[in-house]
């Protein structure tokens, strides 16, 4: 059986969860990358919010499942295998985390199907009508869902 690979946006959250469980769900998703099995798409701002919250001195003394040079690893993986999109226009402002602006950006404008996020205000996005209007095609999961979506499909 020949799928389509889902077109997916990690945020941060991911990855950092990612680096601190060898079982969880978001390994999980990091390994489906790895295996090529999910699309990944990813910005230099993504790229480098990830480098400074995985580098963060207090992040870095709770995990130290992954070296500085596995972090290096892992992030050169996800900039060399992940579709690198360069252009960030503002599709969406969202006044109640415009933190998580260019993460939501990003996925409309690479056309991803999936934002995976653990984040609430990211994940409350999926249940907002207006936002769900505008942009049909997005679907805000969380890592367990994502799993079971591309698995049940």
């Amino acid at each position: 059986m020949n799928r389509r690979k889902p077109a997916a946006v990690f945020d941060t959250g991911i990855i950092l969860q990612a680096t601190i469980s060898r079982t969880g769900p978001a390994t999980k998703l990091l390994r489906q990358f790895d295996e090529g099995a999910i699309t990944l798409f990813v910005s230099e701002e993504l790229l480098a919010e990830m480098r400074d919250v995985l580098f963060r001195p207090s992040i870095r003394t709770k995990n130290v499942r992954y070296s500085d040079e596995g972090l290096e690893n892992l992030l050169q993986r996800l900039e060399k295998n992940g579709v690198m999109v360069t252009r960030l226009p503002e599709h969406f402002q969202y006044e109640r985390d415009a933190d998580d602006e260019h993460v939501i950006n990003l996925a409309i404008e690479a056309g991803a199907e999936f934002l995976v996020s653990r984040d609430k205000d990211l994940l409350d996005l999926a249940s907002d009508a207006e936002f769900t209007a505008r942009f049909p095609n997005l679907t805000i999961l969380d890592p367990v869902a994502f799993l079971n979506r591309i698995y049940a499909e």
